[in-house]
């Protein structure tokens, strides 16, 4: 197996040199992964897939699996102390669970707030629009926790 990948055209990244990654989705648009080194640099590659074309969206998501497979192979070459960690990405992360739960806490105190002030029902019906983006943040953790969970399923060295 080589132990190296290029970028670029003179540039070369040995996995050697990688302490972690994480995988992401940070739109329906976009899949990406960030590679951080020992050297404290960080790398984002991401691909953009266009909407409504299956095979592209198919095609990267398994770019960003090969790759991640590639790493995993590499760690079983690996001892301990050297093995590339993969992370989960935020919304995954307990970071993630807590500005979840803070959004939604912070938006029903609003609306209970409002309720109790007997609030013109046109700002109890704009929170309500509100609402929305909360759900797809929500939407993005769970998709990144089964994201997680699949991949650590397939190989869980990672």
């Amino acid at each position: 197996m080589k132990e190296e990948f290029e970028k670029g055209y003179n540039e070369k990244y040995f996995y050697s040199d990688i302490k972690s990654y994480k995988i992401y989705f940070p739109s329906y648009k976009y899949s990406c992964f960030l590679l951080k080194y020992k050297n404290g640099k960080k790398k984002e590659y991401c691909f953009i897939e266009k909407m409504g074309t299956w095979k592209i969206e198919h095609y990267n998501k398994e770019i960003i699996k090969s790759f991640h497979k590639q790493i995993q192979k590499y760690n079983t070459t690996q001892e301990l102390n050297e093995k590339i960690i993969f992370e989960k990405s935020f919304f995954a992360s307990k970071s993630g669970l807590i500005m979840v739960v803070l959004l939604i806490s912070c938006w029903v105190l609003l609306l209970v707030l409002n309720i109790l002030k007997h609030s013109n029902p046109k700002h109890i019906f704009q929170l309500c629009f509100l609402l929305l983006p909360l759900l797809h943040i929500v939407s993005q953790r769970k998709n990144a926790i089964d994201f997680y969970k699949e991949t650590m399923q397939e190989n869980p060295l990672g």
